[in-house]
């Protein structure tokens, strides 16, 4: 393991997380952009993966369904089974009210977590609101 990964893991992660548990939105994404800034040893570290998925969560918040979306494609583009990044896309895309993608995504995602009470919920208010009952 690198040292920049050990600390991505053993600092970053949780200044990130603080951050954005305080809602200082924009200190935690300039952490996660200097995390994915051209790390080459990040290319295939599940880190790498998650920093994807939680800068996505950020711009989620901060109402920028778009450019999240664009962090949990790259999350899933590394790691086509990441449930959190399914899952977090298809609310983004239910912002958006993308309905039938939000619909796939949360399908995807049910795959990956069967048993999973808020994906089999969204499905249901999804599917009512195409009338697909």
């Amino acid at each position: 393991m690198s040292i920049f990964n050990y600390f991505l893991k053993k600092h970053i992660d949780k200044s990130k997380l603080e951050k954005f548990r305080l809602k200082d939105y924009d200190k935690a994404i300039n952490f996660y952009e200097e995390a994915l800034k051209d790390n080459k040893d990040l290319k295939i570290d599940p880190n790498h993966i998650k920093s994807y998925n939680n800068r996505g969560m950020i711009k989620y918040d901060m109402g920028f369904f778009e450019d999240a979306i664009k962090d949990y494609d790259r999350a899933i583009e590394l790691d086509n089974n990441y449930f959190e990044a399914y899952f977090n896309r298809a609310n983004a895309e239910y912002s958006l009210k993308m309905y039938k993608e939000a619909l796939k995504d949360y399908k995807k995602a049910l795959e990956l977590d069967t048993t999973n009470n808020t994906v089999i919920e969204n499905i249901k208010n999804i599917e009512d609101e195409l009338g697909l009952k």
